[in-house]
């Protein structure tokens, strides 16, 4: 017998393989699985009866006696069981156990297992009036009736795989525990698929075991006079019913697109309310010659592909197949393109989506990004300026965020007749959320409910294509169906093609009674008794299509499937039944479940095991056939070894999706991957030594992505949870490199010391170990921290090092530019504007040569330092405008914004200043990223001392002075003098406006004279100078005492004055501080 999995040959006898140990059990099996009945899950009725006077009895009355007795009522109860179709699960004791929609669903089990109880309870009272006299009272059974999801199989099956399985058991014995003698209790679900039936009474809620909240409780009382019912023949359409005016909406945006008027419809509402049927319909009225149409669909399963609707579009559109390789989609591409515009740009980017990694080849991500969204926006124009165009996307609210980020692009500004028409279900609300962003098209927005009940009798005359509807099935579609087309289009269908609804003489009738009819209440009731009239191998594929997803091609099916020589012809009757329907005949057939309720229910059937039997077929068939180019499919593998058996292979893909998102600056995406693959991991109970390594080893690789989200708050308090688990495993580099994210956290939330001590140790880890790669990621971050601690040389040494090691990593490039960035920092703080620049230069150069955004954004913000430390202000603006046009990732937005910020205080452009300071602090307050946070504090309370707020703004510095001193944070310390220094110099001078060519300059505001101001300057000053030459800050030094020579000068003490600016220039010469220094002269100048 050859295993499917890895084709090694076992003996016969064997039930699962000898070399891998996958189940052998379905191997040669062509129709349900083996056991006597099918596998499944269900929605059954379980029945569940006990005698309280037993105990009475087996003591008053002769064991033989008790035995015949209990015998009959027994051999009674299972012929009432199987009377209605039920099964026995169980006689034990005084116990009577039944399940109702096993082997086979009917649409009234609920009422069948109702009617069982009624005539078992009626046979006791029978039964029992001979041994009334014995016991001296009356014999009653009690009865509780629950209907839920179970796993069913052959009741007499093994213990281990065929037995019931489900909470519906125990529910209904709770429920019968309840129940006074003579009572039949029922649950909520029997409840509402009876009580057009049956009259009950609500008694209470009751808190039940292994339920948080209480379950409602019912008792019968009594048929109800008139009951329902439904019935049907063969797959019935009905007319376009109820819509009309919606229809007509969208023939007037129609109308107007023609007239070249830009619009957006979005259609709004829950599954089944016919918006697919809606825009059929409208589609079906347009002269396509005239109106071109373009759609794409978003699926549940693919809501982790980025741009997948956006795929799907241009798949039809460039009428690309599955099998299409490289050449043939560039064809395609190429001729769909050109056929509107001649540009090898566009046709680089629209081909480069359907490349493994998602972006053309040699473009940085995110440069792909950019250039793919312009690249979409120009070809849409293109089509729309040559002919009317309707873009169609259904389903959005299984669309990925890279897709809403490109529609909400979109939409803020299209020029070309274009009818933008989106169809989603609710809560999601995409159109809201793109108006709230500055979106100007004209938008309506159509939302469709249930139909009313005159609209559902017509759809229902429609079907039937008769005017007369039988009144039982009107009346039951009216109790129990409501207006939602989908359920109504089901429902009598399944009537009709379980003969209960027949058409005889021109006229519909009811075979029976409606409550003897084979469909469920409930939409899962009646594609389940629908799913049951199926041959077995038939809805056994049906089920496996349902594991690959919405949408399945044939050749996975078929790579599988357990039923491969039923397969095609299954496919076709399925296809005729409606349950699916093709997407692609050739080269390979594809196939969609007609709703994606239907393939929901169908998946919900297969028994948690078989499911993930099936999922891991598929997982390892992929890994088979595309071993080269696993990166396309990480996101599909991740998915179908999570709902399988792998769950190693699950985190290991998820890791390397997240590590792809990444890359491609997805970093929310990214950060969902990893979120997945650490819960999946810290959820399994009783880990071994390898899973406790593991885990910490995905959350040292989900790191960087919190960094670059900026969510220092978030890091530290994950990884402060994972701590001990940390330090308790073997693998050290692991664990250094676990310390070098909580290092990273801990900057961010400005915690330098605490951060300088775990980086400390990660570095002393490196050395013992010899990891090159532990001893990178170290040394580039270290260099951040020793300069907020004044300690510059080993900063510098630090520095050296990193760029040393980055050399040997060869695909991470983050050591490297981490390093290049950190010179750049310490020259700034040594005000070496040369050297600066140069560190700005080498970013830049590495940036655009290696296509890295993020070196490129960190080239533009270090050039814009090197200007500040010139006090060229305009060109620091200009450099920092580039780094934020640039910027992809939320910190890397937040970093170009704080310097931004900076340059326009430094320039006395305050106002400009406001809203970037403020969004920087506004996203250190929700995310912990205090170290941009609190120096965009400092240049607020500077505006706001502009502004006149001048205590407002000295209290915010010197708050911030305190808790910097508290962490050493020298450099902070040391800048924050500085800037009182200022603050104080311009309150001397109260009469003038005041140029400070420090760190701020042109403060355009009269500042009231106070008595001590110029006593609390010069303390500042001097306190700033004491710190800078303590650290070697020579930017902040020679700033001081260009400060204080301004101070005695204006207070007439011009030798002290003179020796200050001669100190100053001397300084300002050696930093080569431009305007700076130009400044410093022109003073020294006027004191002579």
């Amino acid at each position: 017998m050859k295993c499917p999995q890895c084709l090694f040959n076992n003996p016969e006898t064997f039930r699962f393989c000898g070399q891998c140990g996958s189940s052998l059990e379905y191997i040669h099996y062509e129709g349900p699985p083996p056991g006597g009945g099918e596998t499944d899950r269900k929605f059954v009725s379980v029945l569940y009866s006990t005698l309280p006077g037993y105990n009475l009895l087996t003591g008053a009355t002769d064991t033989e006696d008790v035995k015949a007795f209990m015998g009959r009522l027994f051999a009674e109860g299972a012929r009432i069981v199987q009377k209605y179709s039920g099964t026995v699960e169980r006689f034990f004791g005084d116990e009577i156990v039944a399940v109702f929609g096993t082997p086979v669903s009917h649409d009234d089990d609920a009422v069948r297992a109702i009617q069982a109880a009624r005539e078992i309870h009626d046979t006791l009272e029978d039964l029992g009036h001979r041994i009334r006299q014995r016991i001296g009272e009356d014999l009653n059974l009690k009865t509780g009736i629950h209907t839920g999801m179970m796993g069913t199989g052959d009741p007499n099956g093994d213990l281990l795989g065929k037995r019931r399985i489900g909470d519906a058991i125990d529910l209904a014995r709770q429920l019968q525990s309840v129940a006074q003698p003579g009572d039949i209790l029922v649950g909520q679900e029997t409840y509402q698929q009876t009580v057009g039936l049956f009259s009950f009474e609500f008694l209470e809620s009751c808190h039940v075991t292994g339920k948080i909240n209480p379950i409602p409780v019912y008792r019968f009382l009594a048929v109800k006079e008139k009951p329902a019912s439904t019935h049907g023949e063969s797959r019935l359409q009905a007319d376009f019913v109820g819509r009309q005016p919606e229809l007509d909406r969208l023939l007037t945006a129609a109308a107007d697109l023609q007239q070249g008027k830009v619009g957006i419809i979005s259609i709004c509402g829950n599954a089944g309310t016919g918006k697919s049927r809606l825009v059929k319909e409208f589609k079906a009225t347009l002269n396509l010659d005239v109106i071109h149409w373009c759609e794409g669909y978003a699926y549940a399963y693919a809501r982790n592909i980025r741009y997948f609707p956006v795929i799907d579009l241009l798949q039809r559109y460039f009428q690309i197949l599955e099998g299409d390789g490289p050449e043939t989609i560039r064809s395609k591409v190429t001729t769909g393109v050109a056929e509107y515009v001649e540009s090898d740009d566009i046709t680089r980017y629209l081909e480069g989506l359907f490349s493994e990694g998602g972006g053309a080849e040699g473009i940085d991500p995110d440069q792909w990004v950019s250039g793919f969204q312009d690249a979409i926006r120009t070809f849409c124009e293109a089509v729309a300026h040559k002919q009317p165009t309707i873009i169609f996307l259904e389903d959005l609210q299984w669309a990925d965020p890279s897709t809403m980020e490109l529609l909400q692009s979109m939409l803020s500004n299209f020029e070309y007749p274009v009818l933008f028409l989106i169809a989603y279900r609710p809560p999601f609300a995409p159109i809201r959320h793109c108006l709230t962003a500055g979106i100007r098209i004209p938008h309506q927005e159509i939302r469709l409910n249930d139909l009313s009940p005159s609209d559902t009798q017509r759809m229902v005359s429609s079907m039937l294509r008769s005017d007369h509807v039988p009144p039982g099935l009107a009346t039951f579609i009216e109790e129990h169906i409501g207006g939602n087309p989908f359920y109504l289009e089901e429902v009598t269908n399944s009537l009709v093609e379980s003969d209960m609804l027949h058409q005889s003489r021109g006229s519909w009738n009811l075979a029976r009674s409606i409550r003897k009819s084979e469909i469920a209440r409930t939409i899962n009731g009646v594609i389940s008794a629908r799913l049951d009239r199926l041959r077995p191998e038939m809805k056994h594929i049906l089920q496996e299509a349902s594991v690959i997803g919405r949408s399945f091609g044939f050749d996975v099916l078929d790579k599988t499937t357990l039923h491969r020589n039923h397969l095609k012809s299954s496919l076709d009757e399925l296809e005729g039944l409606d349950l699916i329907r093709a997407t692609a005949r050739a080269p390979e057939p594809a196939y969609e479940f007609k709703h994606t309720l239907t393939r929901d229910i169908v998946y919900s059937g297969l028994l948690k095991t078989e499911r993930q039997e099936i999922h891991e077929r598929i997982g390892r068939e992929i890994e088979g056939l595309y071993p080269d180019d696993l990166e396309a499919f990480f996101e599909t593998l991740a998915y179908h070894f999570k709902k399988g058996r792998s769950l190693h292979k699950a985190v290991d893909y998820l890791v390397q999706a997240g590590r792809k998102s990444l890359k491609q600056h997805a970093v929310e995406k990214s950060h969902l991957h990893y979120t997945e693959a650490h819960n999946l991991l810290a959820g399994r109970p009783n880990r071994s030594t390898d899973e406790d390594t593991l885990i910490i080893d995905v959350l040292t690789d989900w790191a960087p992505v919190f960094y670059f989200r900026g969510r220092f708050q978030e890091l530290e308090k994950l990884l402060q949870e994972h701590m001990t688990l940390a330090e308790s495993i073997a693998d050290r580099e692991i664990r250094g490199l676990f310390l070098v994210g909580l290092g990273i956290a801990k900057w961010g939330r400005e915690k330098l010391r605490e951060s300088y001590r775990l980086l400390q140790r990660a570095l002393g880890i490196a050395k013992d170990i010899g990891s090159k790669r532990l001893r990178a990621y170290t040394c580039s971050w270290l260099p951040w921290i020793c300069v907020e601690l004044g300690l510059l040389d080993d900063a510098q040494a630090h520095a050296e090092s990193a760029l040393a090691l980055a050399k040997h990593l060869e695909t991470d490039h983050f050591p490297y530019y981490q390093s290049q960035d950190a010179f750049g920092f310490i020259h700034w703080t040594r005000g070496m504007s040369r050297k600066i620049h140069e560190s700005g230069q080498t970013l830049l150069t590495y940036g655009e040569t290696s296509a890295n955004v993020r070196g490129i954004i960190w080239g533009h913000v270090v050039r814009g330092w090197g200007f500040l430390s010139e006090g060229d202000f305009e060109e620091a603006i200009r450099s920092n405008r580039h780094a934020v046009e640039a910027s992809a990732d939320p910190l890397y937005t937040n970093i170009p914004m704080l310097f931004l910020g900076l340059s326009y205080v430094s320039d006395g452009q305050f106002e400009a200043a406001k809203p970037l300071l403020k969004e920087v602090v506004e996203h250190s307050r929700h995310h912990g990223s205090e170290v941009l946070g609190s120096p965009a504090q400092v240049y607020l309370a500077v505006v706001a001392v502009a502004e006149g707020h001048i205590k407002e703004g000295i209290e915010k510095i010197q708050h911030l002075q305190r808790t910097w001193l508290e962490n050493d944070a020298r450099l902070r310390y040391g800048f924050s003098e500085l800037v009182l220094g200022n603050i104080f110099l311009g309150m001397t001078r109260a009469k003038a406006r005041v140029s400070i060519s420090t760190i701020v300059r042109s403060f355009g505001f009269l500042i009231k004279t106070s008595a001590n101001a110029a006593h609390q300057c010069e303390a500042h000053y001097q306190q700033a100078i004491q710190v800078a030459k303590a650290i070697g800050a020579k930017g902040i030094l020679g700033q001081a005492y260009v400060g204080l020579s301004h101070l005695y000068h204006s207070q007439g003490k011009t030798e002290m004055a003179r020796e200050s600016i001669i100190v100053a220039i001397d300084t300002l010469m050696e930093c080569d501080a431009g305007v700076y220094l130009e400044e410093a002269r022109a003073l020294g100048a006027r004191l002579k």
